[in-house]
C-alpha cells in the first residue's frame, strides 16, 4: 500500500507468482478429481473433492485480498494523487484481464 509500494515490480512479480501457484494447485486438484472419478474410488473421490474445495477457497481468498488491497489503495489516494490512482486502476484492470477466466467462477459463486 502507499505510493512507494503500489507499483513496485518486485511486489507485482511476487503477487503474480503466488497467483500462478494457487491456480496451478487448483488445476492439479481438478485433474486429481477427474482421475478419481474415472477410477470410481469413492474414498479417493471424496478426498479429492475436499482438496479441490480447499484449493478453490485459497484462490478466492488470494484474489479477494489482492483486489481489496487495490481498492483500498485507490480510495486512500482520492483527491490526493491522481497518478497513484491511475496506476492502481490500471493494475485492477490488468489483473482482471489476465486472470478473468479463473476469477469469473469466483465472482459467479
Amino acid at each position: 500500500r502507499g505510493p512507494s509500494g503500489c507499483d513496485s515490480m518486485a511486489v507485482w512479480n511476487m503477487i503474480d507468482s503466488v497467483a500462478r501457484k494457487s491456480l496451478e494447485h487448483s488445476q492439479t486438484a481438478r485433474m486429481d478429481l477427474a482421475v478419481a472419478k474415472r477410477l470410481g474410488n469413492s474414498e479417493a473421490l471424496e478426498a479429492r473433492r475436499r482438496q479441490l474445495d480447499a484449493a478453490v477457497q485459497e484462490t478466492a481468498e488470494l484474489f479477494t485480498l489482492v483486489f481489496t488491497g487495490l481498492v483500498r489503495n485507490y480510495q486512500d489516494f482520492e483527491d490526493k494523487d491522481a497518478l497513484v490512482r491511475k496506476v492502481t486502476l490500471d493494475r485492477v484492470l490488468t489483473i482482471g484481464r489476465k486472470y478473468h477466466a479463473f476469477i469469473k467462477p469466483l465472482i459467479d459463486a
